[in-house]
């Protein structure tokens, strides 16, 4: 159920915790004895490659620990669809918002991580071709 706000509960944690379009995770309002939904803080996650934010969530009474990119999609897109991964955007892997997420292949992601490189190095050195390859 989204609420309007553009907030929308996350499957299997319905009536526990929201999501929001724009990347946060919330406690919904009347859980765990809360009277207003509050958002909760997410943790850095530091992987070989980038850095990610996490989350605990609980649930009769065990915790569970999510990266907050792949709650996002499966609360607006459903669940990842076999083959898979989701993908962060250009504005990085530590943007949560829905905009700056989606299903892909990992292959696709690697070549997207691989352009994006060289799109800095060419941002460093003052080069202005952008084009995909």
């Amino acid at each position: 159920m989204n609420d309007g706000n553009g907030w929308k509960q996350i499957p299997g944690y319905e009536g526990f915790y929201s999501a929001s379009m724009d990347g946060q995770i919330r406690r919904d309002p009347g859980s765990f004895g809360c009277p207003t939904g509050r958002i909760l803080k997410p943790k850095l996650h530091h992987s070989a490659t980038e850095d990610y934010h996490r989350i605990d969530l609980s649930r009769e009474g065990e915790i569970k620990s999510h990266f907050i990119h792949r709650l996002i999609m499966l609360t607006f897109e459903g669940p990842c669809p076999d083959g898979n991964v989701v993908c962060h955007g250009q504005e990085g892997s530590l943007c949560n918002r829905r905009d700056n997420l989606k299903y892909d292949t990992q292959s696709e992601n690697v070549k997207y991580g691989i352009w994006m490189q060289a799109q800095q190095k060419k941002a460093d050195s003052g080069s202005e071709d952008d084009s995909m390859v």
